[in-house]
């Protein structure tokens, strides 16, 4: 077959994984509960409160043909694993990042032209914005400001044009640098938005990924023949939510400016070819 595979290769900047060697069960970590104070003249109290939470692991079916090399194998095995897990990931922050721009009535929406209408600069102006955003999550999510922004090639390259004329600074990786946040691209990531979070540990409040593994702390695969060639592996894994307010850990940002200079470049076609 192919060699036994570590949970720990999927560990990322994003979000963290925990190894489990049940489908279910219940996951304790520790939140922050704030309690009204009864004087208007003193301030709410915040305690620490433990806390549970019960998950159950769904699966994943990844076909396979177990006559390709080694190597070829374990890579598709691999690509198709951690891509459906960043897929639920972001689609789950997405969602939380949003309840947060919705919830707290404020945003940090990168709009250039509106920007420009106000004769400020628009560089700085997405630099101020992404800072902002991030000691909101601090104060807000009360763990620490955000480590990490995340958006396609194509909304990354066009904040970039605004910013060409900046100091900026990148990591040994490569990843544009935004304070002490990195920013990374993915293409998993929807059009017109910028996600903004930072990575907890299981015992705080956050999105976490939950892998079944087997005794030896292997990958647990369950293999159900589907051709002479081709069988059907099955694992099991959870994204989920935890914390009485995930979705202070997170922050959606939008820039949908992108949108409109996409509908410009499309309506000056037209024109051009009289359509």
């Amino acid at each position: 077959m192919f060699s036994k595979i570590k949970p720990e290769i999927f560990d990322n900047n994003f979000f963290t994984v925990k190894y489990i060697n049940q489908p279910q069960g219940s996951i304790s970590y520790v939140d922050f509960q704030v309690t009204p104070s009864l004087n208007s003249f003193l301030p709410a109290s915040m305690s620490p409160i433990v806390m549970s939470k019960n998950i159950k692991l769904k699966q994943l079916v990844i076909p396979v043909n177990f006559y390709s090399i080694d190597t070829d194998l374990f890579w598709s095995i691999y690509y198709t694993i951690i891509n459906e897990i960043k897929r639920e990931f972001f689609k789950k922050i997405t969602v939380l990042g949003e309840q947060n721009r919705n919830n707290q009535d404020i945003n940090f929406d990168i709009i250039p032209r509106n920007i420009k209408k106000n004769n400020q600069d628009v560089g700085n102006s997405i630099l101020n914005r992404l800072n902002n955003a991030s000691n909101y999550l601090a104060f807000q999510g009360r763990i620490g400001p955000a480590q990490w922004l995340i958006s396609n090639k194509e909304t990354y390259n066009h904040l970039l044009s605004f910013m060409i004329d900046l100091n900026l600074t990148y990591n040994k990786d490569n990843h544009l640098m935004i304070n002490n946040m990195s920013f990374f691209v993915d293409e998993l990531v929807d059009d017109d938005i910028i996600l903004v979070g930072r990575k907890n540990t299981v015992q705080q409040p956050g999105v976490h990924c939950f892998i079944l593994t087997d005794e030896q702390g292997n990958i647990q695969f369950h293999e159900i023949s589907n051709s002479m060639n081709y069988n059907n592996l099955i694992m099991y894994f959870a994204i989920e939510d935890f914390g009485i307010q995930p979705y202070l850990q997170y922050f959606k940002i939008h820039t949908t400016d992108l949108a409109y200079q996409r509908y410009k470049k499309l309506n000056k076609i037209k024109q051009i070819y009289g359509l």
